[in-house]
């Protein structure tokens, strides 16, 4: 072997490495994919830095085109969205825990919060439900596809009624509504206040 193959092939190796452990950095760890709970652990020191009487109003997944970035069939996810609010400072800003790392502030919104006008209630995270609980529960009762999205809804549109806190599950087509299919699970009793599975 010529002196000069040598080195060209110890550089080729060490490139191959890089890219490698690059590769597989962009892939999430499974300990990275938390309940939804779970994540707000994670983020409520944030919260609280942010303002002391923070509350969470609302909590989803994300909507991605990536797979990785959205909930499992288990309901986990890497990356979970939670809007705040201040009471005292009648403001509302979103933290997002993506894989182990937390931002506080909407994107694309000089400062990173908006104005409240009016109270918000929080959301009852102490008594909840967690999301891979939720996911069972709507197992339990015939869904079944692809977890698409999970979240939660004050507001069920199929019947046009206001409802308390609820897990919304997505089941389906990720951009196509008419092949999606919901279940809307009550986030502290887990009664079944929808299931588009349920036959007639």
């Amino acid at each position: 072997m010529s002196k000069r193959v040598f080195p060209v092939t110890v550089l080729l190796v060490l490139l191959a490495g890089c890219w490698f452990e690059r590769a597989e950095r962009s892939t999430p760890a499974p300990e990275e994919y938390l309940t939804a709970l779970e994540a707000y652990e994670q983020i409520r020191p944030a919260m609280l830095a942010w303002h002391e009487d923070a509350v969470v109003i609302s909590v989803s997944s994300v909507h991605s085109e990536r797979a990785e970035w959205r909930v499992r069939a288990d309901g986990r996810a890497v990356w979970w969205s939670f809007m705040v609010y201040s009471p005292s400072a009648s403001r509302e800003t979103d933290i997002s825990f993506r894989e182990g790392k937390i931002r506080v502030g909407i994107p694309a919104i000089a400062g990173g919060e908006v104005p409240v006008y009016g109270a918000k209630e929080g959301l009852p995270l102490d008594s909840m439900i967690d999301s891979d609980e939720a996911v069972k529960i709507a197992l339990q009762n015939g869904a079944r596809g692809v977890l698409y999205s999970i979240g939660i809804d004050r507001y069920d549109s199929k019947t046009g009624r206001y409802i308390p806190p609820s897990w919304g599950l997505t089941y389906g087509h990720s951009h196509d509504w008419s092949q999606q299919q919901r279940v809307i699970i009550d986030a502290v009793t887990g009664e079944v206040l929808r299931n588009d599975f349920a036959g007639p």
